[in-house]
C-alpha cells in the first residue's frame, strides 16, 4: 500500500477588497462639509452616479469627518402631553411656475409627541403666523398649554427687562385658544431645538 504524503496548503494572500465608497469620497465630503446634506441626501446624489453599496456603510464614514458646530451649553428635557408646543419660521426660495420665489415656512412641534405641523405661505406677516396656529390646532385637534417662540416681530414687539410686548393681533389669539406665549431669550436657539430639527430635513431632504 502506498502512501501519499499531504502537502500542507500554501497560504494565500489576497489584498483586501477596495470598499464601494472609494470613488465617490471626494463628492461624498464636498456634499456634506460644503453642501451640508444629511447621509440620507447624499446617498440619493451617488446613487444617482453609480454607487450601488449600503447605507450603513456610507453613514458610518460620514460620522467619523462631519464637522459638527459648536452647541451652546443646554439642559434637555422633556414634557408631558398637551403641554408645550414650539414654533417657529424660516425662509426659502423656491422654483415655481413664475419663477424663483420668496416663502416662509411655519412648523409647529409638539413636544411630547413630535407632530410636526408645517405649511408654507408667501408672507411672513402676524396674520400668516396667527393662521399657521389656528391651521395646527385644527389638525392636531387641540392646544397645548404653553407654546415657545424666538422673539420674533410677529410675536413680540418689544422686549424689556421685565417682561415683553406682545403684537396685539398675536396676543388675542392666545388668548381666544387659551395658551401661555414663552419668548426665549435672544439668539437661544437651542431652548427650543425640537422646532429646529424639521427644518433640517425640509432642507435636505424635502
Amino acid at each position: 500500500m502506498v502512501r501519499r504524503q499531504l502537502r500542507p496548503r500554501e497560504a494565500t494572500h489576497r489584498e483586501p477588497k477596495p470598499s464601494k465608497l472609494e470613488p465617490f469620497r471626494p463628492l461624498i465630503r464636498q456634499l456634506v462639509n460644503e453642501q451640508g446634506l444629511s447621509a440620507v441626501r447624499v446617498l440619493e446624489e451617488i446613487r444617482a452616479v453609480g454607487y450601488d453599496g449600503s447605507y450603513s456603510i456610507l453613514r458610518d464614514w460620514i460620522r467619523s469627518f462631519r464637522l459638527r458646530p459648536a452647541r451652546r451649553p443646554h439642559l434637555r428635557f422633556e414634557t408631558a402631553p398637551g403641554e408645550q408646543a414650539q414654533v417657529d419660521l424660516s425662509s426659502y426660495t423656491l422654483e415655481m411656475e413664475a419663477g424663483l420665489t420668496p416663502v416662509v415656512c411655519f412648523s409647529m412641534v409638539f413636544g411630547y409627541s413630535r407632530w410636526n405641523f408645517i405649511h408654507f405661505f408667501r408672507h411672513a406677516d402676524v396674520h400668516n403666523v396667527c393662521l399657521g396656529h389656528v391651521l395646527a390646532f385644527e389638525a392636531a385637534g387641540g392646544v397645548p398649554r404653553e407654546i415657545l417662540y424666538d422673539r420674533m416681530k410677529q410675536v413680540v414687539l418689544e422686549s424689556h427687562r421685565d417682561g415683553v410686548v406682545y403684537h396685539p393681533l398675536f396676543e388675542r389669539m392666545a388668548q381666544h385658544y387659551g395658551f401661555r406665549p414663552i419668548p426665549l431669550e435672544p439668539g437661544y436657539k437651542e431652548g427650543k431645538g425640537k422646532v429646529e430639527n424639521p427644518f433640517r430635513y425640509i432642507e435636505n431632504n424635502f
